[in-house]
């Protein structure tokens, strides 16, 4: 039956408690946008900066005077009708001087923005994303660009490369890439852990791809506000190099040389700083005026973000041949009896499953500790108990998504005929969303915000399916209508905070139908939701495990729904399975104190007058689990005898219990005043 294998979720990372939580709400940034382009300084710098950029593009059609015309009868004329700005110390007009000086600057501007974001933007999601020794090797090389004095090192370029502009603001670029890199890999790391990524993963969708359309995309509006700001900072940069002769030719226009050549004569001409000092001005002012707006009118989260982005360092957890090690050096769970079989025609498997994360200290706890489950094709199962229990993290480590640093091992893991101890890591991914699919609590989670309805359904169905665009929309459109959404055209045309609850659950339930797989594990898929619509996606799923024949690991809390919709039922608690077996012989006759004050204190429509029942005391941390029975403290049962040592699962036949105390227990579940009805 075992293996002595386990496994472990490779390159697992811990996160530095410093990184900004992010909010992706879908048209964030364009809500931004939209309201920022309302705003009346927006409107102004927008139109100085337009106007800007033209003359200099289209400097020699509109200066009315060659720029290095000199006439020294001429010189340091205040404004007339001749020259409209005046003219400068040879004479020169200040007018086509000004429109021919911004070309240089605004260029190199561009430059160091696009070198800038070439560089930091691709290396800041895979930092985010990925981790492990990437992003501590990135995170060096940040730290180090962050330690070099810019601008004595653009100088030193300057003199090296002979006053080369592109080679100065291409240096420039390379240092700025340390800024958009920490930003784009905090608000990564923040995304990365949002439902619809790990759907998007779940669906298969390529890593380029899902970088690209899921993270990229949710991190956008604190990046377009950063690229405002650092075209402010590379202005005045290259203004200042102009100033100093660097990277431009004094005999060239530049506003940094005007600004210089002013100020040779600050007390006699003053006129000659006003109209330079006007254009400098004005031009970092409008790009920091629309960086601002766009950022008061982000989120919070959002705007948070901008000032965030401190790298801590990242530990890599144990990978899959360590974590062996780590059970078989004592510090691991003893594994529990694997309960029997129920018959061949078994979809999922597992045996000694357990979820663990690092203490302080560097040892490790369990959150889930020895789980056994088998689940036989087209069946319910139904897992329950309090929060805290265990039953989401154990969903999650079926589907290898436990949030990092958790690391993961089984001593067997049989999914659908594969072995996934000794799956590689993209054969593993490969089973997710194809054999393996999932609904979480909250549906919201799993829709990105940055997508319509249709787009999200349509993706998966493009990379796991192969379908055409239109194959595909059509595709989306039925898989809407087998859900019971009765104007599918209209909700694929909208975003998720479009929809009701209700509404964005039967979508989420599409999407994970979209590969069409063998096992769906639904965590507490009805909780959000009021008992109406509890009993229309209960009633759902019922339907569509009728029709597909697909086997359902249904994680809930609620026994009501495991007696109206499970065939068999397995309640955890702590961490533990401690009763298994068919729904209709638990929810009858309980064999563990647990699961009959479960049963007690599920309140009833008849009972009037009185207290609800209750549980006293509350599920232990992890991190203080009693070597004993984890119910004895609560148990109404408990002997001494029941902390002493742990307690082991035991088997008979169809059913499984952990606890010592049978007989007292049947006596105690008879008399429960009232218990969940039976699915029978």
């Amino acid at each position: 039956m075992t293996s002595g294998r386990e496994m472990a979720t490779p390159e697992i990372l811990s996160i530095d408690t410093e990184t900004v939580t992010a909010n992706p709400d879908a048209p964030a940034l364009r809500r931004a946008l939209t309201a920022a382009a309302k705003h009346p300084s927006v409107v102004a710098a927008a139109l100085w900066l337009l106007l800007v950029g033209l003359a200099s593009v289209f400097s020699s059609q509109l200066a009315p005077y060659d720029p290095l015309a000199q006439n020294v009868m001429d010189s340091y004329a205040l404004p007339s009708l001749h020259h409209l700005l005046g003219t400068d110390q040879l004479g020169r007009d200040l007018l086509s001087r000004l429109i021919f000086g911004g070309r240089g600057i605004l260029l190199g501007c561009c430059e160091t923005v696009a070198i800038a974001l070439t560089i930091g933007v691709p290396l800041g999601l895979v930092a985010g994303y990925r981790g492990g020794w990437i992003d501590s090797v990135l995170a060096f090389v940040v730290n180090v660009l962050f330690s070099i004095p810019g601008f004595v090192l653009l100088i030193a370029v300057a003199f090296i490369t002979a006053d080369s502009l592109p080679a100065i603001m291409g240096a420039l670029g390379v240092l700025a890439s340390a800024t958009i890199l920490r930003l784009v890999r905090s608000s990564a790391l923040a995304v990365r852990s949002q439902g619809f990524v790990d759907y998007a993963r779940i669906a298969g969708v390529p890593l380029p791809l899902l970088l690209t359309r899921h993270i990229l995309r949710n991190t956008l509006g604190t990046l377009v506000v950063q690229v405002f700001y650092l075209f402010s900072l590379a202005f005045v940069i290259a203004a200042s190099l102009s100033f100093l002769a660097l990277g431009f030719n004094p005999a060239t226009p530049s506003w940094g040389q005007m600004v210089f050549d002013a100020t040779q004569n600050i007390y006699l001409h003053s006129w000659l700083m006003v109209p330079v000092g006007v254009i400098l001005t004005a031009t970092v002012l409008a790009f920091q005026t629309i960086g601002n707006v766009i950022r008061e009118s982000l989120p919070q989260a959002n705007r948070d973000s901008l000032l965030a982005g401190k790298s801590g360092p990242i530990a890599v957890a144990e990978p899959w041949d360590q974590a062996a090690r780590l059970e078989r050096s004592g510090r691991g769970s003893a594994p529990a009896p694997a309960v029997p079989e129920i018959s061949d025609d078994v979809l999922l498997r597992v045996d000694g499953l357990c979820v663990s994360f690092p203490r302080q200290d560097g040892s490790r706890y369990n959150v889930v500790d020895g789980v056994d489950l088998t689940v036989r094709r087209g069946e319910m199962l139904g897992v329950v108990g309090e929060s805290g229990s265990g039953k989401t993290m154990s969903a999650l480590a079926l589907l290898d998504l436990v949030p990092r640093p958790g690391v993961i091992s089984a001593r067997r893991f049989e999914v659908a005929g594969h072995n996934v101890l000794t799956l590689q890591p993209k054969e593993r991914a490969r089973l997710r969303g194809r054999v393996v699919s999932y609904v979480s609590q909250e549906p919201m989670v799993a829709l990105d915000p940055c997508f319509t309805i249709g787009a999200t359904l349509s993706e998966p169905l493009r990379v796991i399916r192969g379908l055409g665009r239109k194959a595909a929309h059509a595709e989306a459109l039925d898989l809407l209508r087998r859900v019971g959404i009765a104007r599918p055209e209209m909700v694929a045309r909208s975003y998720p905070h479009q929809l009701s609850g209700g509404m964005a659950q039967r979508v989420a339930i599409a999407l994970a139908l979209v590969s069409q797989p063998e096992l769906l594990i639904a965590d507490e898929p009805t909780t959000a939701l009021d008992v109406t619509i509890q009993a229309e996606i209960l009633d759902l799923l019922r339907e569509l495990q009728s029709d597909t024949g697909m086997t359902v690991v249904l994680v809930t809390h609620d026994l009501g729904v495991v007696a109206d919709a499970c065939s068999h039922v397995a309640v955890m608690y702590a961490g533990q399975i401690v009763e298994y077996g068919a729904a209709s012989d638990i929810l009858t006759k309980p064999s563990h104190p647990y699961t009959t004050s479960l049963m007690a204190a599920v309140p009833t429509a008849g009972a009037q007058g009185g207290r609800l029942q209750t549980i006293t005391g509350s599920v232990p941390s992890p991190q203080s689990w009693p070597v004993g029975c984890r119910f004895a403290n609560r148990c109404p049962v408990a002997i001494d005898e029941c902390s002493a040592a742990p307690v082991s699962l035991q088997v008979e036949e169809a059913r499984a219990r952990r606890c010592i105390r049978e007989p007292t227990v049947a006596r105690l579940a008879r008399d429960v005043a009232h218990v969940v009805r039976s699915p029978e």
